[in-house]
């Protein structure tokens, strides 16, 4: 049998919209398929980072000028630590979280640091030996729950009007829910070296459980450079 021009030229049409319609899905399934892996890694990341711990730190620093008479000029500089994940983490401290450092300048103008002075974390529990007497201590660790906010002060005298680096430091990690997994083994190794009921009490709640759930501290820091002028105000002058 004969197939005419016209019929040919139908044939070749129809193999034509097949071929394309079947190039139309082929398409549209890798498409759909990139898309569906692609929402797959932002959920994975997403449940990966819901997992992790998130501290966040702001610093806010004030010049504090004693009154007239007096001498010194004192930096009182507030930490704003929050945690802002989901879990919750706990923050370790060795006595060096804070550190001011004078910056001068060399003759090519290059910055450098003249000296500096480092602070810890304080506070005052009641001395085991000695009830009702009050003892003052560096705080090892602090528990933030998911969502927590806490204030840590300090304040420092400086001897000389000019530019300062600030810088705050801690170490942090996930910390578990009550009925989770314990501490890890090397933390609590750790900290059972360090005085404080607080310590000793935090790391008692999950005695005789086992760790499952590895982890890793974090470095978190924040830094500021602020100016110091070293005597007060014109307001303060003038009164």
């Amino acid at each position: 049998m004969r197939i005419s021009l016209e019929q040919a030229l139908e044939i070749v049409k129809v193999v034509g919209l097949g071929a394309g319609g079947m190039w139309t899905v082929w398409t549209f399934y890798k498409l759909q398929s990139a898309r569906a892996a692609e929402l797959k890694t932002k959920l994975d990341l997403a449940e990966l980072l819901r997992h992790q711990p998130l501290l966040a730190i702001d610093m806010n620093v004030n010049e504090q000028i004693l009154p007239l008479g007096g001498s010194g000029s004192f930096l009182s500089v507030v930490i704003d630590v929050k945690n802002e994940g989901d879990q919750n983490l706990i923050t370790s401290f060795d006595g060096t979280e804070l550190t001011v450092a004078r910056i001068t300048f060399d003759a090519n103008g290059a910055p450098t640091i003249k000296n500096y002075l480092m602070c810890g974390h304080w506070y005052f529990p009641q001395s085991a030996e000695n009830p009702g007497q009050i003892i003052a201590e560096q705080v090892p660790c602090r528990v933030f729950r998911a969502g927590q906010k806490r204030h840590i002060p300090f304040i420092v005298e400086i001897a000389e009007p000019g530019w300062y680096l600030i810088h705050f430091h801690t170490v942090y990690e996930w910390y578990p829910f009550d009925q989770e997994d314990t501490v890890p083994v090397e933390t609590q190794r750790k900290h059972r070296k360090r005085k404080g009921r607080i310590v000793r009490f935090l790391l008692s709640l999950f005695s005789g459980h086992k760790e499952t759930r590895q982890r890793k501290p974090i470095d978190g820091f924040e830094q500021v450079i602020y100016y110091a002028k070293g005597k007060p105000n014109d307001t303060e002058t003038a009164a």
